[in-house]
């Protein structure tokens, strides 16, 4: 199962649960204040202007979306990290793969047969790959610039629209290219204003950041999985994670689902108010459980914006059911620290 399907039927599970507000039971009875729980070594990730401390097995790989423009005209560029760090797959390699991925789709309509329409070196470790966006939409394209930043591997790509000068937006793309830096997390790094993306940070001047990360567990723990959102582009709020819920709890009483709470608290999150919902369930006759945490920022900006984080365990696992790996009191304790992990990158403003 991919992560994106298991996050997807845990994060219903979690709004399942969340709306059933009547009658749990705080299933907190079997833990022993003599119980003595190790955390495991973390390691520091960074993700937009925030960086947090997570479990080693546990790694976070996503995109982030920049805006340019606060109207209905706003432009967008993605970016994403395709190598962390390291020296494999090798800068060649990946741009091979993407190369031979479109050569593989024949288009008859277009110049070369298929749906790559351009790939050009624009500058050191920098290629430029211009994609047909659609068979069925000819003149639109998909501008991608491949480029190697310290150790990491990004692609930075850019919608171009029929109306469009190919050559405009890939220049505009490029320039995002051209401000971004590797961020080695493991030294002390000089202050570096901007957004980061695993260990790059992008300062090119964009006027608002949505972020999706997901991440998997390990050998070790393979029930455990992760996703992170964050966005600086909501203007106030739909009432937030507990509402949200409690509407949608009638229409899921009838599902006759169950979860019992663990906690339900307003704590705080990267330094913002926040809502936090932690529950427990029975799937298949397998323990899992879903904690979740969203920040209620009065205006979302850089240095404050919405975020969510979620880390389900147990349940569905690659088409058979597991119980959760941790126990209760496990859970929350590598959970909290998690949480109080949360904090504003130094020099990110």
């Amino acid at each position: 199962m991919t992560i994106s399907r298991r996050m997807r039927l845990l994060g219903a599970l979690t709004l399942l649960g969340a709306a059933l507000l009547a009658g749990r039971s705080f299933l907190l009875k079997d833990w022993t204040m003599n119980e003595t729980i190790s955390l495991p070594p973390t390691y520091t990730v960074c993700v937009g202007r925030f960086l947090l401390d997570l479990p080693v097995s546990l790694e976070l790989a996503g995109d982030v979306e920049l805006y340019y423009g606060l109207d209905k005209n706003f432009r967008t560029v993605k970016v994403e990290v395709l190598r962390q760090s390291g020296a494999t797959p090798t800068f060649e390699a990946l741009v091979k793969k993407r190369q031979v991925e479109l050569m593989s789709v024949k288009y008859p309509e277009a110049p070369s047969g298929n749906m790559l329409a351009l790939s050009k070196s624009v500058g050191e470790k920098t290629m430029l790959i211009r994609a047909h966006d659609s068979s069925q939409l000819p003149g639109y394209f998909k501008s991608e610039i491949y480029r190697e930043i310290g150790g990491a591997v990004v692609v930075f790509s850019g919608d171009v629209f029929k109306k469009d000068k190919p050559e405009d937006i890939e220049a505009k793309v490029l320039r995002v290219a051209e401000r971004s830096q590797f961020l080695d997390l493991a030294t002390t790094a000089p202050p570096m204003p901007g957004t980061c993306i695993g260990n790059v940070v992008i300062n090119a001047g964009q006027d608002r950041e949505d972020f999706t990360m997901m991440g998997g567990g390990s050998d070790q723990w393979p029930d455990v999985s992760m996703r992170f959102s964050s966005n600086s582009i909501s203007n106030g709020s739909d009432g937030g994670l507990f509402k949200r819920l409690a509407d949608k709890a009638s229409m899921l009483d009838a599902l006759g689902a169950h979860t019992d709470e663990l906690r339900r608290s307003r704590p705080t999150f990267g330094g913002m108010p926040a809502q936090e919902i932690l529950e427990k369930g029975i799937d298949h006759g397998k323990i899992f459980r879903s904690f979740t945490i969203e920040s209620m920022p009065p205006k979302a900006d850089f240095g404050s914006p919405s975020m969510q984080l979620n880390m389900s365990m147990g349940g569905q696992v690659d088409y058979e059911y597991r119980d959760a790996t941790w126990s209760d009191r496990e859970a929350t304790m590598i959970w909290d620290a998690i949480i109080k992990s949360v904090r504003l990158r130094p020099g990110a403003l």
